[in-house]
C-alpha cells in the first residue's frame, strides 16, 4: 500500500529468507470482505490463481474408539458470490506470503533484521536491530502475536505508569493445534482426503477436532485442535524452536486409519505444534510507534477474520500516512492514537465472534451435538444474510486508489 501511495518506507524482516517453504504453513481464509482491497492493490487475480473457492463446510461427528464419522450438517456459503460479488477462498500461507512479498521492491525488504529495542524519545521513534543497525521515523509493529515492537512499547508505557491493567495480562490459549499440508495427493488418497472442506468433532477420552481443506495442486491443508483444560498463559517471546517430540506425541495420540494416511502424506519436518492464542489489546500506539494485525489483536483463524482485520488496519494506516505526505503539518501522533480508538470495537467483535464460531466445533457432549445440528440444519437463510451483510457493510480500501465495489 505504501508503495502505491509513494510513501517512503522500509520493511525489517526477521527471516533470512524471502520465501517460506511451500510445504510449511497452514491455510488462510480470504473472505469477500478483504477481496476488494486485494483487487484495488492489483493482487486479487494472482490470489485467485493459486487459491480455491469454498462454497460449503461439511461437519461430521465421531465417537472414539470408533473412528468412522457421520455427517451432522453442512454450512452452505454458496450465496456469498451472488450476494457480495466474491467467493470465500482458501490459500496456503506460503503462497499468500509470496504474493505479498513480490508486490514490494526487493530493495525495500531488509532480511535478517531481528528487533532489539524500539524507543520513543521526544518526537522520534527509533528501532534498533541485533546487527547494530537502527532506523528512525514511524515504527509500525506488524510482527505478529509475539510482537517485539509491542513488548518494548509496553515496557516503556509500564515504566511511565501509562499501561492499562488489561494490557499487562499475557495472551492465553485453551487449545493446542497441530497443522500441516500434504504433498500432492494421488487420486485414491484424494478421495480419502475429502473433496470438500470438512471438520470432524471426535468425542471420547481424548477429544479433538480435525479440519481438512482441499487446496490447489491436489494438496490438503489440515489442522488438529485439542483442548488443554484450563487456559494457559503464553510466554512473552515466541518459541520458534521445532518440537518433534510434541508433534510425535500428538500424531500417536490421535492417529486412526484415515488420519494416519494424511499424516503419512505430510512431508517430514513440516508439521507444526502451535498454541491457539486469543487476545485483544487496548493500547495500539505510543508516540510514533503503532501496532497492526496480530500484534494488537490475535483472532482464532476459523472465521477468516485474522486477514480481514489486518487488512482494515493496513488500509487505515496507509490512508493516514498518505494524508501526512500531502500535509506534513498534520498531528501524526494524534492520528495514530485515533486509529487505535476507532478500530477497537470492530476488533473486539471479530475476536468474540471468531471465538463463538470455534467453540461451536469444539463443544463436546450431547448438548454440543444438538446445538451444531440446530445451527447447521435449521438456521434460516435470512439470519445468515444479516450476519454476512454486517460483516460486508464496510470493506477496507485505500483513498489514493480508485474505489472497488
Amino acid at each position: 500500500m505504501l508503495e502505491k501511495a509513494a510513501v517512503p518506507y522500509v520493511v525489517l524482516e526477521r527471516s533470512t529468507m524471502a520465501r517460506m517453504p511451500l510445504e510449511g504453513g497452514g491455510v488462510i481464509i480470504v473472505t469477500p470482505q478483504i477481496q476488494p482491497l486485494l483487487k484495488q492493490l492489483g493482487l486479487l487475480e494472482e490470489v485467485e490463481r493459486v487459491s480455491k473457492p469454498i462454497r460449503r463446510l461439511e461437519v461430521f461427528e465421531a465417537d472414539q474408539p470408533d473412528p468412522e464419522p457421520w455427517m451432522s450438517g453442512m454450512f452452505d456459503s454458496s450465496f456469498s458470490k451472488p450476494r457480495y460479488g466474491y467467493d470465500t477462498r482458501v490459500i496456503s500461507r506460503p503462497e499468500l506470503y509470496s504474493i505479498l512479498v513480490d508486490a514490494v521492491p526487493a530493495s525495500k525488504v531488509l532480511l535478517g533484521k531481528q528487533i532489539s529495542t524500539v524507543q520513543q524519545v521526544e518526537s522520534q521513534a527509533t528501532c534498533e536491530c541485533t546487527d547494530g543497525s537502527s532506523y528512525t521515523g514511524i515504527v509500525v509493529g506488524a510482527d505478529g502475536a509475539y510482537s517485539a515492537v509491542r513488548l518494548d512499547m509496553y515496557r516503556q508505557l509500564k515504566e511511565q505508569d501509562l499501561l492499562p491493567a488489561q494490557d499487562r495480562k499475557p495472551m492465553q490459549y485453551r487449545y493446542q493445534a497441530l497443522v500441516g499440508m500434504t504433498r500432492p495427493l494421488m487420486t485414491q488418497e484424494s478421495d480419502m482426503a475429502f473433496s470438500q472442506p470438512r471438520v470432524v468433532i471426535y468425542q471420547g477420552k481424548s477429544p479433538f477436532t480435525f479440519w481438512s481443506v482441499p487446496m490447489t495442486m491436489n494438496r490438503m491443508c489440515w489442522m488438529l485442535d485439542r483442548p488443554i483444560g484450563e487456559p494457559r498463559d503464553c510466554p512473552d517471546m515466541e518459541d520458534l524452536s521445532y518440537h518433534p517430540e510434541v508433534v510425535q506425541e500428538m500424531v500417536q495420540t490421535y492417529s486412526n486409519a484415515s488420519l494416519q494416511t494424511i499424516f503419512d502424506a505430510t512431508p517430514d519436518g513440516t508439521m507444526l505444534a502451535l498454541p491457539r492464542e486469543e487476545a485483544s489489546f487496548s493500547t495500539w500506539s505510543f508516540g510514533k510507534i503503532v501496532l497492526m494485525g496480530d500484534a494488537c489483536h490475535k483472532v482464532i483463524p476459523y472465521g477468516g477474520q485474522s486477514m480481514v482485520q489486518a487488512g482494515y488496519d493496513a488500509a487505515a494506516l496507509a490512508n493516514i500516512f498518505y494524508a501526512q505526505k500531502l500535509d506534513p503539518s498534520r498531528n501524526i501522533v494524534a492520528e495514530l492514537a485515533a486509529y487505535g480508538a476507532r478500530r477497537q470495537a470492530d476488533v473486539k467483535d471479530a475476536v468474540k465472534y471468531s471465538h463463538y464460531w470455534s467453540e461451536l466445533f469444539f463443544w463436546q457432549g450431547w448438548f454440543g451435538r444438538l446445538v451444531r445440528r440446530i445451527v447447521l440444519n435449521h438456521c434460516p437463510q435470512f439470519l445468515l444474510n444479516v450476519l454476512g451483510d454486517r460483516l460486508s457493510r464496510d470493506r477496507p480500501q485505500v483513498v489514493f486508489l480508485p474505489k472497488i465495489l
